[in-house]
Parts: C-alpha cells; structure tokens; sequence
C-alpha cells in the first residue's frame, strides 16, 4: 500500500483503486476487449501519476454531495443487477455519469489548484 496515498486537503493521490467499479461496467456493457484493454492500461497508469482524486468520506460540502449523488449512483447498481437482460442498457449509460462526474470533478479541481 502506498503511505501517501491520501494527501493532507483530503484527496486521494494517483487514480484510487475502483477496479471493482471498473470491472462492473466492463462485464455489463461489454466494450472491445481493445477497448478495455485500452481503459484499463490508462487507469493502471493513472494510479502512479500523482494527480489529486476527490475522497468522498473527507468534511465538506462537495463532500456531501458526492455522498449523496454516490448513494442514489449504488441504487442505480441495484435496479441494474435486478433488471431484466434487456432492459439494463439504458440504466447502465446513466449510471456511468455518476464515475464520469467524479473523473470530471476531480481533475477539474486539480487543474483549479494547479492554475491559482
């Protein structure tokens, strides 16, 4: 385990190991094996570059948020583990705005901080 792996404003530093979030949608949307071959070389790779990720569980108002957006984001799991085949498809695209914002709001912040 890396001793730095969450700095002292409360984020986690390189890519935070999600591999389960991550093989989640791999198994249920099935992209190119290139494909996810491609997402998770980029990730693994990402876990070793020091950029900051948001830690959810931290004090503060984002902090909230995100707790409450990721509560509603794991019922949204929920209903896609017990959907029907064939109706899962539009259910899984607008879960993944839920990982999307987080990647977005995390590098969003880093570049903020990077910038002022």
């Amino acid at each position: 385990s890396q001793v730095d792996a969450k700095t002292e404003d409360g984020f986690f530093l390189g890519f935070p190991s999600y591999w389960n979030v991550l093989a989640f949608y791999l198994y249920f949307l099935r992209p190119d094996s290139t494909l996810s071959l491609g997402i998770i070389l980029l990730l693994a790779v990402l876990t070793f570059v020091p950029l900051r990720y948001f830690y959810p569980t931290q004090p503060g108002l984002w902090n909230r948020a995100i707790c409450v957006l990721a509560a509603l984001w794991g019922v949204s799991l929920i209903a896609i583990l017990t959907l029907p085949a064939e109706t899962r498809m539009p259910w899984l695209k607008v879960s993944l705005v839920f990982p999307v914002g987080y990647l977005v709001l995390s590098w969003g912040l880093e570049l903020r901080k990077r910038i002022l």
